[in-house]
């Protein structure tokens, strides 16, 4: 008996919900192994002469994207303690969060909130100014907040 096109795309979600997951998890492990790599210099045995230069050539990842792994690796899970697994639902937001929090609460707390990323910048714009920010906003390009860093594109003269 053939599937029916619900049936069908059942089956697709749940295979696509178990790759997200597991591309979660490897992001993980392979922030853990490039630190490993980086701190025990193990590109060398690789035919490299830096870091940089394994991770340009062989994992084709930029220096920017390794690092933001690697620190927010550092410090989410090794220094807060913070595990993986808790990284799991969060870890597109993991960098901002191993960013600005100071400590492991909060940390725990932004990523139990799963939030996405806007809501993520509001709510760490909000614990940078300590509460709801009453904005004071110095126009660039867009408006952007003195006290919290906010930004938001400027379509029409404002009123403060």
């Amino acid at each position: 008996m053939e599937k029916n096109k619900n049936e069908i795309g059942h089956d697709i979600c749940q295979e696509v919900k178990m790759m997200s997951l597991s591309i979660k998890k490897n992001f993980i492990l392979m922030a853990e192994k490039l630190k490993k790599i980086r701190d025990e210099k193990l590109y060398i045995g690789g035919g490299h002469e830096t870091f940089w230069q394994f991770c340009e050539e062989d994992c084709e990842m930029s220096e920017s994207s390794v690092s933001k792994m690697i620190t927010t690796y550092e410090k989410l899970v090794l220094k807060f303690g913070i595990s993986p697994a808790k990284l799991l639902k969060s870890w597109n937001s993991a960098y901002l969060i191993a960013s600005a929090c100071e400590t492991k609460e909060q940390a725990e707390d932004l990523l139990e909130k799963n939030l996405v990323p806007s809501e993520l910048k509001k709510e760490l714009a909000d614990m940078k100014s300590g509460g709801e920010c009453k904005h004071l906003w110095n126009h660039v390009e867009f408006d952007q907040c003195k006290k919290c860093n906010l930004k938001q594109k400027n379509y029409d003269e404002k009123d403060n």
